[in-house]
């Protein structure tokens, strides 16, 4: 059965879609690891190796995730310093404050939702925030607060918006978004499986359904209707992105080098596996072969009775094992190089002091880069929000910090000692004392900071 025309573009994925889905899932999988990483495709069977050994290897594998700890550690840098927010006109505004507690209607607080759209635009490149409001009608705001209608936030991975409209200045025009049917049966019923995609405009919305006929699918339009944004209210938060619609991941070139040690792991536990234990080889009568069999708690393997060679025990090469164990060593090492992390979370090298600066630089810059990406979100995802409820200019202003210490506490501490020692200047000795003062007790009593600052200070 041939599709119509609606049917078609309904089900039309834009070109960058199609060419960015298979990494949007594989970006995905190398954060969450688990069963579905090692389930999935990443781990290849080796050339001299059968179905059914492939198959017991992948079950013993194991995945040692490194993507989702530098994900986690970007993310927390930069939400570790403040981020100062006014929220203008709609600080006063109840419906605002319950918004506030509950952004996605889901128990999340918009600070939390926030923090999660910045983690998973770093794992995919781009995600989305979705502004919608409920469709019910109020006589009253009262009313819209006694009934929880107001705006809210909905996360919308990149797999889900799969194609797209653009002016001539790169702003949208329509999206098209595949919602996940939401399961709102009773208890035992059994809901039928459908694909909807809802379209929005600067003006409107237009919801189709899909559902398969005769062998085919057929589109149809079951919903439509207007909203006041006067804007497509969907926000894309990216990591780093060139071009409209589409981001860089940072996990690009850290999660293949992550498969990459996933499959040598595999191998080396394969050589554990297989070959851990010596052989003890002995003289065996040719008339009744000992061949592989079992003695004891080991296995033998037998030989002629006329050798000139005594038993003995023989073990298996571990050259192979020693090359895998270097080789994942230095996997390790260039993921961190490649995340500009090495000294932030954990990885211990001998370098230059003008190599640790270059990767502080870098990180440095990749930080502020995205810490900028995120003001410029908030300030436009609560733009539309003020928007749906008639508010044209809300005021607010969203600043996020633009430098951020990486460098370690010890790092500080000996910057210190050499000052002191070198004499540069009393005033620089003591905003150094007040670094390291905040950064080990952040949670200490305002009362006891201020005290210890004084006394730094001299006062």
């Amino acid at each position: 059965m041939a599709e119509d025309r609606l049917t078609q573009a309904v089900l039309r994925k834009r070109g960058e879609y199609r060419k960015a889905e298979k990494g949007y899932r594989f970006f995905e999988e190398s954060y969450k690891g688990g069963a579905d990483y090692i389930n999935s495709d990443n781990l290849y069977i080796h050339t001299f190796e059968d179905g059914e050994g492939f198959r017991e290897r992948k079950e013993r594998a194991y995945f040692y995730n490194y993507c989702a700890p530098i994900v986690n550690a970007y993310n927390s840098f930069i939400y570790r310093q403040k981020v100062t927010r006014d929220y203008g006109e709609l600080d006063g505004n109840g419906l605002f404050r319950q918004f506030f507690g509950n952004c996605d209607r889901q128990g999340n607080s918009y600070e939390e939702f926030i923090r999660n759209a910045s983690k998973w635009s770093s794992v995919t490149g781009i995600h989305f925030i979705l502004v919608d409001k409920p469709s019910e009608e109020a006589g009253s705001m009262k009313e819209e607060m006694e009934r929880g209608i107001y705006p809210y936030f909905v996360r919308v991975s990149p797999l889900n918006v799969w194609d797209w409209g653009l002016d001539r200045w790169g702003n949208l025009l329509w999206v098209k978004i595949l919602e996940t049917h939401g399961d709102e049966g009773e208890f035992g019923s059994e809901g039928v499986p459908a694909e909807r995609f809802r379209v929005w405009y600067r003006d409107r919305w237009e919801l189709y359904e899909v559902e398969r006929s005769g062998g085919g699918r057929r589109a149809f339009k079951t919903e439509e209707g207007e909203h006041p944004v006067g804007d497509v209210p969907l926000v894309p938060v990216c990591h780093f992105a060139e071009e409209p619609m589409t981001g860089f991941s940072l996990l690009n070139d850290i999660a293949y080098v992550n498969r990459a040690l996933f499959n040598w792991c595999s191998l080396l536990d394969e050589i554990l596996y297989r070959q851990t234990f010596s052989q003890l080889v002995m003289p065996e009568d040719p008339k009744s072969p000992i061949n592989d069999k079992a003695l004891g708690t080991a296995r033998g393997l037998g030989f002629p009775p006329d050798s000139k060679h005594a038993p003995h025990f023989i073990s298996p090469d571990a050259s192979q094992a020693r090359a895998l164990m270097d080789q994942i060593e230095r996997g390790v090492e260039e993921i961190y190089r490649l995340a500009t992390l090495r000294g932030a979370i954990g990885v211990k090298e001998e370098s230059s002091g003008v190599a640790r600066s270059y990767d502080f630089m870098i990180t440095n810059n990749t930080l502020s880069n995205k810490a900028l990406n995120m003001e410029e979100v908030e300030t436009k995802a609560l733009r539309f929000w003020a928007k749906w409820q008639g508010i044209e200019e809300p005021g607010h202003v969203i600043e996020y910090p633009s430098e951020f210490e990486v460098s370690t506490l010890g790092e500080e501490m000996e910057n210190v000692l050499r000052a002191r020692t070198l004499q540069i200047s009393d005033r620089f000795e003591q905003i150094m004392k007040e670094r390291i003062v905040k950064r080990m007790t952040p949670r200490l009593a305002r009362e006891d900071m201020e005290r210890i600052l004084a006394e730094i200070r001299g006062e």
